[in-house]
C-alpha cells in the first residue's frame, strides 16, 4: 500500500466539513485528505484551508475545485486523478464521518488485502438522526458481525489504479476500465472488484429537515430514479423558477422561503396525499416558508 486517502466532495457544507475534519484529523489516520469544492459561497473553502494549515505536519490536506453542475461523479473523479496506483481510497460525503473503530482498522484492512486478495471493502452505514444514533456503536458492530443487522452498505473503500472512475449521480460507485477505446472512441467500465465486507460503520449525520431536503434534491437530479412519474417530474420542473439550474440553486430557493402564491404549493398540495415522493415537497416548502408542517413517514 502506498497512501491511505480520504476523498470528499463538498458544496456549501461549512459546518459538516468542520465536524468531519475534527474527527478525521484528530490522529494521523490518513496520509492524505482531499476535498473537491464546487464553488461554495459559505465558509467551506476557508475552513478546509484552516485545517490544512493546522495539520500540515501530520496529514496532507488538499483542496481541489470544479464548478458544481450536479455531476457528483465528475467531482469525485477530480480527486481520483490525484491518487497514485496502489493507494487505498475511502470516499465519504460531507455529512458522513468514519466511526473511530473504522478509522482504526482502515490501514489494517488495506494491508490485509495483500494476503486475502481483495481490492475493495464495503462499509456499513449507521444513521445519526437529529443527534441520536439508531444503534449504539458497539452493539451495531456486534450485530453486523453476527448477522442480526443487515445495514445499507457503500462500496467506497478500494485500491486505486489509473483505470478507476466513479459513476452515477447522486448515488455512485467505482468501476474499472475494461478495454481500450474502440474505433468510435468508446470505452467500457465494469464492477469487477474482489470485495470483502467490514463490520465497522461510517456515521451518516442527518436532521429530519436534511433527510427530507436530500430526498427532494435527489429526485430533482435524477427523476427516473425517484418515485415520480415522468409527467409528475415534468410538472414539477415547470413550477420551479427558470433561474434554478442545479440542485444547489434549488436548495437555496427552497430554504429562502417560497411565496405562498407560488405554483409549487399547488403542485405539492395536489399530490401530497397520493404520492410519497411528492409528499416530501410539502414539509420542505413549509420549512422554508416558516409554516408549521407534519412529516409523513
Amino acid at each position: 500500500m502506498r497512501e491511505l486517502c480520504l476523498h470528499v466532495i463538498v458544496q456549501d457544507r461549512e459546518e459538516e466539513v468542520r465536524r468531519q475534519l475534527e474527527v478525521v484529523l484528530s490522529k494521523p489516520y490518513f496520509d492524505v485528505v482531499r476535498y473537491c469544492n464546487g464553488g461554495s459561497r459559505d465558509g467551506t473553502k476557508s475552513t478546509i484551508e484552516k485545517y490544512a494549515k493546522q495539520h500540515r505536519r501530520r496529514t496532507r490536506v488538499e483542496l481541489h475545485h470544479r464548478r458544481w453542475d450536479d455531476d457528483y461523479s465528475a467531482q469525485d473523479n477530480v480527486l481520483l486523478r490525484c491518487a497514485s496506483e496502489g493507494d487505498w481510497i475511502l470516499v465519504q460525503d460531507s455529512d458522513e464521518i468514519p466511526s473511530v473503530p473504522l478509522l482504526e482498522h482502515l490501514r489494517e484492512a488495506a494491508q490485509r488485502s495483500e494476503i486475502e486478495g481483495y481490492d475493495m471493502a464495503s462499509i456499513p452505514s449507521l444513521t445519526c438522526l437529529d443527534g441520536r444514533l439508531e444503534h449504539d456503536l458497539e452493539g451495531f458492530i456486534a450485530g453486523v458481525r453476527s448477522g442480526v443487522f443487515h445495514p445499507f452498505r457503500k462500496n467506497w473503500f478500494f485500491r486505486s489504479c489509473p483505470r478507476v472512475r466513479m459513476f452515477g449521480s447522486p448515488h455512485r460507485e467505482p468501476r474499472r476500465l475494461q478495454n481500450a477505446p474502440d474505433a468510435y472512441g468508446k470505452t467500457s467500465y465494469s464492477f469487477d472488484w474482489r470485495k470483502t465486507d467490514l463490520p465497522y460503520p461510517y456515521v451518516h449525520y442527518k436532521t429530519t429537515w436534511d433527510f427530507v431536503l436530500n430526498d427532494v434534491l435527489h429526485a430533482w437530479i435524477d427523476p427516473n430514479g425517484s418515485n415520480y412519474t415522468l409527467d409528475q417530474a415534468t410538472e414539477m420542473q415547470t413550477c420551479v423558477p427558470r433561474r434554478v439550474k442545479t440542485s444547489k440553486d434549488l436548495r437555496r430557493w427552497l430554504e429562502s422561503g417560497v411565496p405562498e402564491d407560488h405554483p409549487i404549493w399547488i403542485f405539492a398540495e395536489k399530490h401530497r396525499d397520493s404520492d410519497r415522493a411528492i409528499r416530501n415537497w410539502w414539509p420542505v416548502l413549509c420549512k422554508g416558508a416558516g409554516r408549521k408542517f407534519e412529516v409523513w413517514v
